[in-house]
């Protein structure tokens, strides 16, 4: 099995693309894990697997590891992987999900489309068990957009400020121990694209 793994983490050329895709069907859990690694390491290369690793990621019956795994992958797909976002968001919305399962679906939101991760995130800062997660993505997102990473139209930008206006009211009624330098970093960063609006 060890062995197996290794060899498709070696294979990292589009020429094993369609064989690693052929062992997320592979019987063994580990297997499919090692070939879903591997695929994520090929970014937009393995766009191709998009649909088997969404696939995997909506299979209740696959392992929480391999389906968090599923998710990074077609993070690392991009933006060839936007028709995975409505799976993912649904995985994060589910609050009965594992948490590393709905972090590992917010960070690939954030990969492939983080407009439409923003509203979510924001909603889970009211969640205790979620709350430093949403926060800590939120302030990642606004630094970005602070410094021009994210191409988002005026309206888009507009929305954005206005999620990020009802984060801070949820923060400032939060009786959560939230990072005071997360808090800070976010306010200051929707305060210079706030300001770059004008």
């Amino acid at each position: 099995m060890a062995t197996k793994r290794a060899s498709y983490l070696q294979e990292s050329d589009k020429a094993a693309i369609p064989a690693l895709i052929k062992s997320l069907d592979d019987k063994n859990k580990a297997n499919r894990g090692a070939a879903i690694y591997a695929l994520g390491s090929m970014g937009s290369e393995a766009k191709a697997a998009k649909p088997k690793l969404v696939a995997i990621l909506k299979n209740k019956q696959e392992s929480d590891e391999n389906r968090a795994n599923a998710a990074m992958a077609l993070g690392e797909i991009g933006k060839d992987a936007l028709s995975a976002v409505s799976v993912l968001v649904e995985i994060l919305e589910n609050k009965l999900n594992p948490k590393h399962l709905a972090i590992s679906a917010a960070l690939a939101l954030d990969k492939i489309d983080c407009q439409s991760l923003i509203p979510i995130l924001v909603k889970r800062l009211a969640d205790k068990n979620f709350a430093s997660v949403s926060l800590n993505i939120l302030s990642n997102i606004a630094s970005k957009i602070k410094e021009g990473q994210n191409n988002f139209s005026d309206a888009e930008l507009a929305n954005a400020i206005s999620e990020f206006e009802t984060a801070f009211k949820i923060i400032d009624k939060s009786k959560d121990n939230l990072s005071q330098e997360k808090i800070a970093s976010l306010r200051e960063s929707v305060a210079v694209f706030k300001e770059s609006r004008k």
